[in-house]
């Protein structure tokens, strides 16, 4: 719907130049504003304004401010419609005006002034670094003196059917939503802007993660989800200060570790690092926090542990085989099955079967019948599927891992697709004997797929119809 509406920004249809009085004009703009006589239309003549003298606007404010007025929803328009065509100069006052701005202001502005900054300060300030750092600073502490409901991320409650869903607001998403997290996104804007040696202007970034790491309310998690985002970077310039201040909140005992967390695996850690953090993550599957349930982290977890065992063949240069075992061992189903399915991803891509995608099943994947279910096993399943050049050396060894699959599993479906059917004509008794082996008592989606699947072996291999497993699955098949 809000595609449809118009915006109105002209101020001459009001007759507004012509009230000179501050506060009767503004009365008079916000009233005008409010009107909503016309349907699919929207009259925002301060926009107008903004966009025909910024600094009359300013102005206008400041008169305000000083008759105790604070707009701050004027204040709000003004850091969200700054036209592109503003000079240099005059973005330049306005960022010097930010100073004279009461805490009402700015918590009110909070979102839109924290964004401004990132996107429109950091280029404006190009040759004013110092300018630029004054003004971080001020809003910096502002928000924080204002208390928790200023770093407050702009996302509110999730609702589903009406009833409030427990996310976690440590998230990347919730971090960019907010103010906090906002102005930490800013430092690292100004990295690629300004072009800088971040050794020699290291004290300027690093005593502000500092602060923004000991915020007040969300804004510590957000700041730490920010600083996490970019572990790499971080940890390639300034290693030290990462090693003594950023790593140790890992640690599931620190408040913001689980911000730390789901920052630091959005892009998988170096390989140098890798061991460093080796104590922390062994420590995150064994104790299993509250916060471990989140989807999007156990996924980057599953990811992480796999590209590591990548890293450590063929020699345990960061983990052990027994050491990626066990932490595996820890995993729930989900992220069981979405190891295998990066491992998948990983071998399709690199063809490197016969190197770490055997090892990997052969000496970390867990041997228990345990994790032997049904969504492990459609996984492994895809492995064989999906690698057919190697199709009897990877039959070979899943086939002791593999358990029943549900009764709309899509594997039947997928193996008789044009692309897939050959391995029938080639390989019948394995493909026999690995339906045989996942196939339960029954099927209730694809048994008109089981029954062709079992001609076809016929075809390929006529006396396949007297082996034991292929009358059982005739049976299923006709039920």
């Amino acid at each position: 719907m809000s595609g449809l509406v118009k915006t109105n920004t002209s101020i001459d249809m009001f007759d507004l130049g012509l009230i000179t009085d501050s506060t009767k004009l503004l009365d008079e703009i916000k009233k005008i504003e409010n009107e909503r006589s016309v349907i699919f239309e929207q009259n925002r003549p301060f926009i107008g304004l903004i966009q025909k003298d910024i600094r009359h606007v300013l102005n206008i404010l400041f008169k305000e401010l000083e008759l105790g007025n604070f707009r701050e929803d004027f204040w709000q328009q003004l850091f969200e419609n700054i036209p592109e065509s503003t000079t240099i100069e005059e973005k330049l006052i306005v960022a010097n005006a930010i100073f004279l701005l009461p805490s009402e202001v700015i918590f009110n502005c909070r979102f839109s002034l924290s964004r401004w900054i990132d996107e429109t300060l950091v280029n404006t300030c190009i040759s004013n670094h110092g300018l630029f750092w004054k003004v971080w600073d001020y809003v910096f502490n502002s928000l924080n003196t204002i208390g928790p409901d200023a770093t407050k991320s702009s996302i509110g409650e999730v609702k589903r059917g009406g009833k409030v869903i427990n996310v976690s607001r440590k998230t990347l998403d919730y971090a960019l939503n907010s103010p906090i997290g906002r102005l930490v996104y800013s430092l690292f804007s100004t990295f690629n802007a300004w072009k800088l040696d971040t050794k020699i202007y290291r004290k300027n970034y690093l005593s502000r993660f500092e602060l923004a790491l000991n915020s007040v309310g969300e804004g510590a998690d957000h700041a730490a989800v920010m600083i996490a985002y970019r572990f790499k970077f971080i940890f390639y310039h300034y290693k030290q200060w990462t090693e003594f201040n950023l790593i140790p909140l890992l640690n599931i005992d620190n408040p913001v570790s689980e911000s730390v967390w789901h920052g630091i695996m959005l892009e998988t850690p170096s390989p140098k690092a890798s061991l460093i953090i080796k104590p922390y993550i062994t420590s995150l599957f064994k104790n299993k926090p509250e916060w471990l349930g989140s989807e999007k982290l156990k996924n980057n977890l599953a990811k992480y542990l796999v590209v590591v065992s990548y890293w450590s063949y063929p020699k345990a240069k960061y983990y052990s085989d027994i050491d990626l075992r066990n932490m595996i061992r820890n995993f729930d189903n989900d992220m069981l099955s979405h190891t295998l399915w990066v491992l998948q991803q990983l071998v399709t891509e690199q063809k490197n079967w016969t190197t770490f995608g055997r090892h990997f099943i052969k000496n970390i994947w867990p041997k228990e019948i345990i994790f032997q279910n049904s969504r492990t096993s459609e996984r492994l399943l895809n492995l064989i599927l999906e690698t057919p050049d190697s199709f009897l050396d990877i039959y070979k060894h899943v086939m002791p891992y593999l358990g029943k699959i549900d009764s709309g599993s899509l594997f039947m479906f997928r193996l008789v697709k044009d692309d897939k059917i050959f391995l029938l004509e080639k390989y019948p008794e394995e493909v026999l004997l690995l339906l045989d082996k996942v196939i339960g008592s029954k099927i209730e989606y694809y048994d008109h797929f089981l029954k062709d699947i079992l001609e076809k072996l016929i075809s390929a291999k006529p006396t396949i119809k007297n082996h034991p497993s292929w009358r059982r699955l005739k049976e299923i098949a006709e039920d």
